[in-house]
C-alpha cells in the first residue's frame, strides 16, 4: 500500500487552505510519485485540476466535502480516475485527510477498480509551506 501526502502553500492562489475552506495550491504524493493541486471549495464543491508530472498525468478534480467526509475524482480521462474516499479533521496543528483512493476504469458496465488501493492521507500543517505549482 502507497501513502498519499498533502501539503499547501498560499503564496500563489492567495488563500490558504483551512478547515472552512479547502480552496488552495497543494502539494501530495500517491504512492512514491509526487503530484500538484490547485484546489476550489465553493460551498463545499471541489473542483481543481492536479498533476503528477513523472507519470505525464493530469486532470480535472470533482467532488464535495461536509464535516466529515472528502469525496472527490481525480479526472485523468473520460476513461480513468482516481477516486478518494477520505475522512478530515482538525489536528493539534494541522489539517488531515486521511482515506483510500483507487484508479477507476470505464467499462461496458460501468467503472471498475484496477490494481490495489492506496492509502491516502493529507496533512496541511498550520504553519506556512512553499511550494512551486503550475498547470
Amino acid at each position: 500500500m502507497g501513502e498519499t501526502r498533502l501539503l499547501a502553500s498560499n503564496y500563489t492562489v492567495g488563500v490558504r487552505p483551512h478547515e472552512g475552506n479547502f480552496s488552495g495550491q497543494w502539494r501530495f504524493s500517491l504512492g512514491s510519485e509526487f503530484g500538484f493541486m490547485a484546489l476550489t471549495d465553493q460551498d463545499r464543491t471541489l473542483s481543481g485540476e492536479w498533476r503528477i508530472p513523472s507519470i505525464g498525468g493530469h486532470g480535472a478534480i470533482d467532488g464535495c466535502r461536509d464535516g466529515e467526509a472528502f469525496v472527490a475524482n481525480l479526472v485523468r480521462s473520460p476513461l480513468t480516475r482516481w477516486h478518494v474516499d477520505a475522512a478530515w479533521k482538525v489536528g493539534l496543528s494541522d489539517l488531515l485527510i486521511v482515506g483510500n483512493a483507487k484508479l477507476l476504469v470505464a467499462s461496458d458496465t460501468g467503472w471498475v477498480a484496477k490494481g490495489a488501493e492506496l492509502a491516502f492521507f493529507f496533512c496541511l500543517a498550520m504553519s506556512t509551506f512553499v511550494s512551486v505549482f503550475q498547470l
